[in-house]
């Protein structure tokens, strides 16, 4: 194997254990905030979001 090839293993492994750090934490913070996200949504009034879509329809249309 030469200096190249070994660099790019090397490389490989470094992507490899940071993709494994970032997505385990990742998962953390989502688990975390999964309920936060609920309530945000249970917040949002459907027919204000209904206006708005008839909005971008209205504007299509022209």
């Amino acid at each position: 194997m030469n200096a190249r090839q070994s660099k790019a293993f090397e490389l490989e492994d470094v992507l490899k254990h940071h993709w494994l750090y970032t997505s385990k934490y990742l998962q953390k913070f989502m688990e975390a905030h999964k309920d936060s996200s609920k309530a945000l949504q249970a917040t949002i009034d459907p027919v204000e979001s209904q206006d708005y879509e008839d909005m971008s329809l209205d504007i299509l249309k022209v």
